[in-house]
């Protein structure tokens, strides 16, 4: 387990091959914001129960709107892949939250690329020319070990976290680095085209105690449509 942090564990069993745990280390001082709902495991699992035409039985509550959300996402891939179908996915649904969550923060996906550093400055820059949107600046830069760099590569990970933490002491933000094995278990399925958008929303959820809003940068403009990972029209719907 990564120093510092606390190990969240979930158990799949599946049909196929994707039997074992799969695992997130969350830093010890956002231990209590983990949602004690399976919103983020829903969204690690859909790719690959859709993908192999099972369906998804969570052992516990889920978000409603997030159900919800989880079957219009399936019509959208569909369209991409003619050939599947939605799957079924069981939960009990969780009754609504009452009251705003960790005092409206918001958490940044950021890698230290074009994208992250645009997404930073620009969405602050809008909460302060427009304060009648209520939104607030970002308040925390999230970093996940296993998804652009393998747990493996220990040194290329240390300098990443270097190099992420002088970023975020020059912007006055706070860094918080995860990590996890979702990306090497059998649940994967391939990462640009089809899962990265759900792994970062799962982990938007994970933490969905800490933020109100968590923001995944864009890389495609509006009219774009094509098959992908994360796109303008499925990433709102990865959200309750």
């Amino acid at each position: 387990m990564t120093p510092g942090h606390v190990r969240f564990t979930g158990v799949v069993s599946d049909a196929g091959s994707a039997d074992g745990p799969v695992w997130v280390d969350v830093p010890e001082t956002c231990a209590d914001a983990v949602t004690d709902r399976l919103d983020p495991w829903l969204l690690w699992l859909l790719p690959h129960a859709f993908a192999t035409g099972q369906d998804v039985v969570l052992d516990g509550k889920a978000d409603a709107e997030l159900l919800r959300n989880a079957h219009e996402l399936m019509e959208i891939w569909c369209r991409w892949r003619p050939d599947r179908r939605p799957i079924r996915v069981w939960a009990e649904p969780a009754p609504e939250a009452s009251g705003s969550r960790a005092a409206g923060r918001t958490g940044l996906f950021f890698t230290g690329g074009v994208d992250s550093f645009f997404t930073l400055f620009h969405h602050d820059e809008m909460s302060r020319v427009h304060p009648e949107w209520r939104q607030r600046p970002v308040d925390d830069l999230v970093y996940v070990d296993g998804f652009d760099i393998p747990l493996s590569a220990t040194e290329a990970r240390t300098a990443k976290h270097e190099t992420l933490g002088r970023i975020a002491a020059d912007t006055g933000k706070t860094l918080l680095v995860l990590a996890t094995n979702l990306r090497e278990t059998g649940v994967k399925q391939p990462w640009g085209p089809v899962m990265h958008g759900p792994a970062l929303g799962g982990v938007g959820m994970l933490l969905g105690n800490r933020w109100e809003t968590s923001l995944l940068s864009a890389w495609f403009c509006h009219e774009d449509t094509d098959p992908w990972g994360s796109t303008g029209i499925t990433d709102p719907l990865l959200s309750t």
